[in-house]
């Protein structure tokens, strides 16, 4: 296992040990689309140095992960016929309870489709959950609207997000990577904290931000990115974190 894996998943352990230390009973939930791939052969699927060979994402995420303990599953009608049951098992099978499955409509043609596929997504989450998405199966606009209610689930407080996998399925023997999309939710973040300090000049945002890159750029042992580089803004570019440090604007 690389350093990045090793670094996630003591991550994940101590925050959860902690959690569980602290008297809170802490979930992690897998939220997932059902497909037209889960019929095709087995692949290894692989992310940070670890790999799983399964014919389903969800399955590869679970065992890779570690930590899910229940799973929510999205389908169409014709979906939910060709997949579930397999998947279901699958996912049974490496110590995940038994999943829920939720029918969506089939095409999202319209809008009040794609409010009522968002509302689903929403109300599948229970408050103070840690959520794992896998939009791997997202059909059509189902990908971008899975993305978005992530982002508005963590923006809200209602639920963490720990994970937004999306899997590179191949079927030439060549690995199937799990690509983290995770870090992309942070651009709107970015945006709503930037937006909130030229309007009133509430770098809160920012300074909270800028600690939080700082801090998993440490832990996975990266370093920040050098000034007049993309990436974070100049007044604390190249920072290394250091637990009790804080960033501020400078003048």
């Amino acid at each position: 296992m690389s350093r990045a894996a090793r670094c996630v998943q003591q991550k994940e352990l101590v925050y959860r040990n902690n959690q569980r230390q602290g008297g809170q009973s802490l979930t992690m939930k897998l939220i997932s689309f059902l497909g037209g791939q889960e019929d095709g052969g087995a692949t290894s699927y692989t992310c940070g140095g670890s790999a799983c060979e399964t014919r389903f994402v969800q399955e590869a995420i679970c065992r890779l992960l570690g930590t899910v303990d229940r799973a929510v599953l999205f389908a169409t009608e014709g979906a939910r016929r060709t997949a579930w049951e397999p998947v279901s098992a699958a996912l049974s099978g490496c110590g995940v309870t038994p999943p829920e499955l939720v029918i969506i409509p089939p095409n999202g043609e319209t809008e009040e489709e794609l409010w009522t596929i968002f509302r689903a997504l929403e109300t599948s989450i229970d408050v103070g959950e840690e959520i794992v998405f896998d939009i791997t199966h997202g059909f059509r606009s189902l990908l971008l609207v899975g993305f978005l209610s992530a982002a508005f689930l963590q923006t809200t407080g209602k639920a963490e997000i720990s994970h937004v996998f999306y899997g590179q399925y191949r079927d030439d023997g060549q690995p199937s990577h799990l690509l983290d999309l995770t870090p992309f939710l942070s651009i709107l973040d970015w945006t709503t904290s930037v937006h909130a300090f030229l309007r009133s000049m509430d770098a809160a945002g920012i300074n909270r931000l800028a600690n939080r890159t700082a801090k998993e750029a440490y832990l996975s042992g990266r370093r920040m990115p050098r000034k007049n580089s993309p990436g974070l803004p100049g007044p604390w570019t190249g920072l290394r974190w250091r637990p009790g440090w804080h960033v501020r604007l400078m003048p």
